[in-house]
């Protein structure tokens, strides 16, 4: 994935895709809620800050994670520059992971 200096608040827009990442790019690929953050904050780039991690998939046992994908889930215009990112992640046996991570961008 492209390391930006800073993604803004601004270029961002509701459904918005991420690209797909292989997760050993990312570092420890058995982790998962590492590795969705560590996704929203490739994407992100420098200085974003992560806000918010909500889990709702279960760590997988001895199953690798394969690929990450990710798009806007929300916007908050509450002047917080705050973006939503719907991280999903797929292990080698094909079953899926999903979170929501919060990001602050600039």
């Amino acid at each position: 994935m492209l390391q930006l200096e800073s993604r803004r608040f601004d270029d961002t827009r509701v459904g918005q895709a991420l690209p797909a990442t292989p997760a050993a790019r990312l570092g420890d690929a058995g982790r998962w809620p590492t590795l969705a953050e560590s996704y929203v904050r490739a994407w992100a780039g420098r200085g974003a800050l992560i806000a918010q991690h909500s889990s709702t998939s279960p760590e997988p046992v001895a199953d690798e994670i394969d690929e990450i994908i990710g798009s806007v889930y929300a916007r908050h215009l509450d002047d917080s520059q705050n973006v939503d990112v719907r991280v999903v992640g797929r292990t080698r046996s094909g079953a899926r992971l999903i979170d929501i991570v919060r990001v602050r961008l600039g």
